[in-house]
């Protein structure tokens, strides 16, 4: 049976290194964003590995709609989500525009509500799957400066932790790894956290856990 790990929003940092893991494991992978043409060359990378196949495609994270849709593509064969997007915007929310308030919610938190209740279709039929969602560090310790993506990483992590019990009892596993640091592309940092996503992933159902902090 195929293996299909899709990651959306996939930056050249952590998303990027958590689908280079679930591809060394063995995974068709499917990588997202809104210029993927950026992707192209990370694609290539992996191809050169020959472990299994990868896919590119486009999505803007600001339409939640076309999220549920790009999962619905693959839901015949999906068995991981991984949710990547962010806004990161360092603004105070007296200082921000109210249309890109709409659009960071919409990154940091709605397209990832659609993007779980369109994957939770396939992964509740078989009573398997996961769901990884990339938190950070101000869901811990919220910013007034960066208004929009506190609130939207808060409540992605009180969506892990609520969404936790109910879809373990369906055999659906989704979990956060809370970013507690930065991260550049390509590093070893990078590659940590997308191995903390895989050890999430490959966790025995009897110790699964909603979060882990890095």
């Amino acid at each position: 049976m195929t293996k299909l790990f899709l990651g959306i929003a996939t930056g050249r940092g952590m998303g990027f290194s958590t689908a280079k893991r679930f591809h060394k494991e063995g995974y068709d992978v499917v990588m997202s964003a809104r210029h993927p043409a950026n992707l192209e060359p990370l694609a290539a990378e992996l191809r050169q590995q020959a472990k299994g196949n990868v896919t590119v495609e486009q999505i803007d994270a600001a339409d939640p709609e076309a999220v549920a849709a790009l999962v619905e593509k693959y839901s015949a064969d999906l068995e991981v989500l991984h949710y990547n997007g962010g806004s990161i915007r360092i603004q105070t929310l007296q200082d921000q525009p109210a249309d890109t308030v709409h659009s960071d919610i919409n990154i940091n938190l709605t397209s990832a509500l659609t993007a779980i209740k369109a994957a939770l279709v396939p992964m509740s039929d078989s009573k398997r799957g996961t769901i990884l969602l990339t938190g950070g560090g101000v869901a811990l310790t919220p910013m007034a400066g960066a208004m929009t993506l506190s609130v939207g990483k808060v409540a992605l992590r009180s969506l892990a932790e609520t969404l936790f019990a109910p879809l373990a009892e369906s055999g659906v596993h989704i979990a956060t790894v809370t970013v507690n640091r930065g991260v550049e592309a390509g590093s070893a940092v990078a590659d940590s956290i997308g191995a903390a996503f895989w050890t999430l992933h490959a966790q025995n159902r009897a110790d699964w856990t909603w979060e882990t902090v890095v």
